[in-house]
């Protein structure tokens, strides 16, 4: 069962918390594909191999997701777009 959480933190720890999802990611996505393997004679052991794969690159995906909307969010507030105001201001100075 996945449940989706959230929590704060510190701005500073935003990148830590990132690359920390990152490498949890590699290393779910490096253990499962040493775990894959064909089972001779055995097609309901593949079954359930392949099946438990999807089920870990799924929850890669969903992560990686994750880490491209905190990835936005800390852009954005490093560098925040520009206001439409201070565009037509800008626009009325040149």
């Amino acid at each position: 069962m996945r449940v989706r959480i959230s929590y704060s933190l510190e701005l500073e720890n935003v990148i830590g918390l990132i690359n920390d999802i990152i490498s949890g990611c590699q290393q779910n996505l490096l253990n499962e594909s040493k775990n894959l393997k064909y089972y001779v004679g055995d097609l309901n052991k593949l079954y359930e191999e392949i099946e438990h794969t999807r089920e870990v690159l799924s929850l890669v995906d969903t992560q990686l997701d994750d880490v491209l909307n905190m990835a936005t969010g800390l852009e954005n507030v490093q560098n925040p777009p520009a206001l439409p105001e201070e565009e037509e201001v800008a626009e009325n100075e040149s």
